[in-house]
């Protein structure tokens, strides 16, 4: 059924495309909220004062080495 020149599908097409959009502008939304909670905790973490003589007992007392960036980060900084 087309009634001056509108189709059902086009309406269906805009109603994807808007959906799509909004999609997409919550999905940026969200990471960079994570983005913003990331560099938080890293300022906090880097404002601490830093204890190498623990951190390295503690290293020495683990079973295993700390390998990652994540594991080293998160030892030392407590992240």
């Amino acid at each position: 059924m087309q009634l001056l020149g509108y189709t059902p599908s086009d309406h269906l097409l805009q109603d994807r495309q808007t959906m799509t959009q909004d999609l997409l502008k919550t999905i940026r939304a969200m990471q960079n909220t994570a983005i913003g909670n990331c560099r938080k905790r890293i300022e906090e973490a880097a404002q601490k004062p830093k204890k190498e003589k623990d951190n390295d007992e503690a290293r020495s007392n683990h079973e295993k080495p700390l390998h990652g960036v994540t594991s080293l980060l998160k030892d030392k900084y407590g992240l």
